[in-house]
C-alpha cells in the first residue's frame, strides 16, 4: 500500500506492508492491482497480529481462484513492516514547526482507582485521566487567538491491568506531529494521535498547532470507553474575537457578531402537543424578540442588521437573555387540524450593546409532525 493522506491531510506518499489505526485515525491509499486472484483485505489487533478479526475480499473479475478463509491472516499484516509516525512528512508547505511556542502544555495520561469523578466513576473504580484529572473536573488549557501552542503526551500508564493506548484527539484544528522525516519545515498534519504503552515507540509525543478558531474545543482519548471514565478535557480561548460581548470561550459561533438560533433536536419536540424552547444566544441583559413563519425562497440581506429568512414573519414572543447570555422562549405546539406536516421557519431581532439598531440571528426551520 502506498500511504498518501493522514487524517485527510496529504502526506509525502510511503509504501509499507499494514497501517496501525487507532480509533478515529484515518489513512488514504493507494494499492495497484496488478495481481490476479481473489486476496483478502485483512485486519487484525495491533496486540495479536497473528489474528484476523474482520476482513473483506478483493476478487478480480472472472479469477477462479478460491476465496481465503475467514480466519487466513495474510504475512503482510502478521510480520509485514508497520507504517510508523516517524516515516511521515507533509505533501505542501506547512507552518514550520518552531522552538519557542506561546503556550507549551504537558498531557500525563495516567490511570488510578476511583475518587476521580470521571464519567460518573465512584470510590473503586477505575478512572483515566489528564494531568491527574478527570473530566468533568478537569482544568482546561488556556490559549490565546493565533498563539502556537504546543502539546506534550506522556503514556504514564502502568496500571496493574497493564498499560493502555490512547488515541488522543483535538477537536477544531489539526496539529503538525514533531519527530517525524519532516522534520521542523514540514511535520505531517494529523487531529489524532495514537499514544502507545510505555516502553513501546511513541508512548511520548509532541505537537503543535496554531489556536486559529475560537470557542472551547474537546482534547479527549477517542477510545470511547477511555473518554467516559475521564481522559478528556477542553482548549479554552480568551477573548471575544467577535467584539459581541461573549467570551470566546462560551460563545456559539465566536467569529460572528450575529446571534444563534437553536431550536430542540429531538423530532418529538414538534408533534402536535409537543414542547420545548427556542433559544437565541446573545449578550447577558439583552432583549429578543422571535418571529416564525415561512422560510423564504430568496433571504433578503439587510446590511448591518443581518439577513431575514422569513417570510411574512409574525411575532412569537420576548424573552430576555440570562448571566450565560441565553434568551429561551418556552412553546407548546398546538392541536390544529390539517397543522401536520406544515414546515415552519424561526428567526429573531435582538438588541445588542454594540449595535444600537439590533441583529438579526441565525435561522432554523421544522416540520410540524
Amino acid at each position: 500500500m502506498t500511504v498518501t493522506h493522514a487524517d485527510g491531510h496529504r502526506v509525502q506518499p510511503v509504501v509499507t506492508s499494514a497501517i496501525p489505526l487507532g480509533p478515529g485515525e484515518r489513512y488514504d491509499a493507494l494499492v495497484d492491482l496488478n495481481n490476479p486472484g481473489v486476496w483478502s483485505l485483512a485486519v487484525a489487533n495491533l496486540v495479536n497480529r497473528n489474528a484476523t478479526v474482520v476482513r473483506g475480499v478483493v476478487a478480480y473479475a472472472g479469477s477462479t481462484a478460491p476465496t481465503p478463509s475467514a480466519t487466513f491472516v495474510p504475512p503482510n499484516l502478521s510480520v509485514g513492516a508497520l507504517l510508523s509516525y516517524s516515516q511521515l512528512a507533509a505533501f505542501a508547505p506547512v507552518a514550520p514547526i518552531v522552538a519557542a511556542p506561546n503556550r507549551q502544555y504537558a498531557a500525563v495520561l495516567a490511570a488510578s482507582m476511583g475518587g476521580m469523578g470521571g464519567g460518573g466513576m465512584g470510590g473503586g473504580m477505575m478512572a483515566f485521566t489528564i494531568n491527574g484529572q478527570a473530566w468533568p473536573n478537569a482544568t482546561p488549557f488556556v490559549v490565546s487567538p493565533n498563539e502556537t501552542v504546543q502539546i506534550d503526551f506522556t503514556n504514564t500508564n502502568t496500571f496493574m491491568m497493564g498499560s493502555f493506548r490512547h488515541p488522543m484527539h483535538l477537536h477544531g484544528h489539526a496539529f503538525r506531529l514533531m519527530g517525524t522525516a519532516g522534520g521542523l519545515l514540514a511535520p505531517p498534519r494529523k487531529d489524532t494521535l495514537l499514544i502507545r504503552p510505555v516502553g513501546q515507540a511513541w508512548s511520548s509525543a509532541s505537537v503543535q498547532f496554531v489556536a486559529d478558531n475560537p470557542g472551547e474545543w474537546m482534547i479527549h482519548c477517542h477510545d470511547v470507553d477511555h473518554q467516559m471514565m475521564g481522559i478528556m478535557s477542553t482548549f479554552q480561548y480568551t477573548g471575544d474575537s467577535d467584539g459581541d460581548g461573549l467570551t470566546n470561550a462560551v460563545d456559539w459561533d465566536p467569529l460572528s457578531v450575529f446571534p444563534v438560533l437553536t431550536i430542540p433536536s429531538a423530532a418529538t419536540a414538534f408533534v402536535q402537543g409537543g414542547s420545548g424552547a427556542v433559544t437565541t444566544q446573545v449578550a447577558p441583559g439583552m432583549t429578543v424578540d422571535f418571529y416564525f413563519g415561512l422560510s423564504t425562497a430568496a433571504p433578503l440581506a439587510l446590511g448591518p442588521f443581518g439577513t431575514l429568512f422569513l417570510d411574512f414573519p409574525t411575532w412569537a414572543g420576548t424573552a430576555v437573555a440570562n448571566a450565560s447570555g441565553d434568551a429561551a422562549l418556552p412553546y407548546v405546539v398546538p392541536f390544529v387540524p390539517g397543522l401536520s406536516g406544515t414546515r415552519l421557519a424561526l428567526q429573531s431581532a435582538c438588541a445588542v450593546p454594540f449595535a444600537p439598531f439590533g441583529l438579526l440571528s441565525t435561522w432554523q426551520a421544522f416540520t410540524v409532525q
